[in-house]
């Protein structure tokens, strides 16, 4: 996925909807991968390295400064002219948005010439004793399935996931002659500050967070051609959530969609993956419908959201993302075109 240089004036939007300073090389962003660094030069092959590790769950950006190699083709990876960056500290962003931002981070390396390629990965399996009791004690477990937007929806289920994307430079993609997959365009992100659990009911964090992302893009919420909610189906989430598209985009929004009904709430990695697949919706011009979905809440702000396959209105998506703290990011996609 490309990367294309900014303007001098364009603000990196940092974890708290502020201006972040000069772009920055981030290498890991969480304890879990201390162990990284002393075992990166050892293997070859990423698949084998993040496995060897045993990592539950991570988030990591590997940025290659410029004549950095990296070859997904042959699954090598090389640091022989990476730059090894500083750690940035993602302490106070929830776990479920810690990983997305960095896809915002790491465009922001590229866009201000500090690297020519990222990998960005996440990966999560959240499925255990201790966090299905931890997520039963504060209710937001589904009795029954995941129903985003749905009048019966009573929650949410945790599902085990990983995804990646590699983002570049435009010269860099062309000089290694790289299928393109899409382009990042833009991504903010706004805290809510309400505490651990609480949401504004008016959907003004998610709603920040898309403004600023449209904003960073120099884009109008007309030029969005699908929306993927975090749609996690508990109930005040949805509803902020909806407020928040309906805030932004009023009676003219795109088609709307969420993938945890299919496969779970996959905590870390749930943003990186609906990054992945939203490309892949553009791409084949489909909107996914959600399978789960049987009767739209009517207390629901008027959003188009259905059970239904839709059709894109355009090659961008807006992706949303949310955690625990009232965090919210969202970033905005142009699918490239199919081959």
């Amino acid at each position: 996925m490309v990367v294309r240089p900014s303007g001098p004036d364009e603000p990196e939007i940092g974890g708290d909807g502020t201006d972040a300073g000069p772009g920055r090389l981030v290498e890991r962003a969480v304890e879990d991968l201390d162990a990284l660094e002393a075992r990166i030069s050892e293997l070859d092959d990423p698949i084998d390295m993040l496995g060897g590790l045993g990592i539950v769950s991570f988030a990591t950006v590997i940025i290659l400064g410029v004549g950095g190699r990296l070859s997904l083709r042959q699954e090598q990876l090389s640091l022989s002219m990476a730059e090894v960056a500083p750690h940035v500290d993602f302490r106070h962003l929830s776990r479920s948005i810690i990983r997305f931002t960095l896809l915002i981070e790491a465009a922001g390396a590229l866009r201000t010439a500090e690297a020519d390629r990222a990998v960005v990965a996440a990966h999560d399996a959240p499925v255990e004793p201790q966090m299905l009791a931890y997520y039963d004690s504060v209710g937001v477990v589904a009795r029954d399935t995941l129903r985003p937007f749905d009048a019966g929806r009573d929650g949410s289920l945790l599902g085990d996931g990983a995804g990646g994307l590699v983002l570049e430079t435009e010269a860099s993609a062309a000089a290694r002659g790289a299928p393109l997959l899409g382009e990042f365009l833009g991504g903010g992100a706004a805290t809510e500050a309400e505490g651990l659990l609480p949401i504004r009911d008016d959907g003004e964090g998610p709603a920040a967070a898309m403004r600023a992302a449209l904003d960073a893009a120099g884009l109008r919420p007309a030029d969005v051609g699908m929306v993927v909610a975090h749609a996690n189906g508990t109930r005040n989430s949805d509803a902020s959530e909806a407020a928040a598209i309906y805030a932004v985009f009023g009676d003219g929004a795109p088609p709307v969609t969420g993938f945890k009904w299919a496969f779970g709430h996959l905590i870390a990695a749930s943003g990186m993956l609906d990054c992945v697949l939203a490309l892949e919706a553009l791409r084949t011009r489909t909107v996914p419908g959600i399978a789960t979905l049987r009767e739209i809440d009517p207390q629901l702000p008027r959003i188009p959201v259905s059970s239904k396959t839709q059709t894109p209105r355009s090659d961008i998506a807006l992706v949303v993302a949310r955690g625990f703290g009232g965090t919210n990011a969202a970033l905005l996609l142009r699918a490239a075109p199919a081959a």
